[in-house]
């Protein structure tokens, strides 16, 4: 095992199932990215990747435990407030069942 997997393993310890559970569905997602990535675009021969239209990528945030996907157009992005989106987003959900 590298270094930096054994330090990873010793910090584990330290959470409780649920966290671990999180946790394990956060690095899902990181390699379930990275697939997405790697078809949708396979590297050059220089190594380098890009998105194919750059003007319609989605953004993936993973904050608080909560991921957030942004798919608008680049152009709307100064109407999101990347610092409130979760509060905003909780509060829309719980005033639906109010």
């Amino acid at each position: 095992m590298i270094p930096i997997q054994e330090q990873i393993v010793d910090k584990l310890k330290n959470f409780s199932e649920i966290e671990l559970q999180e946790i394990l569905n956060f690095a899902d997602f990181l390699l379930w990215q990275r697939r997405k990535q790697e078809v949708a675009s396979p590297p050059e021969e220089t190594g380098n990747s890009k998105p194919a239209n750059m003007d319609e990528e989605c953004e993936v945030h993973y904050v608080g435990g909560v991921l957030v996907v942004k798919a608008a157009l680049r152009k709307n992005q100064e109407l999101i407030n990347w610092d409130t989106i979760i509060p905003d987003m909780r509060e829309e959900r719980i005033g639906k069942f109010i």
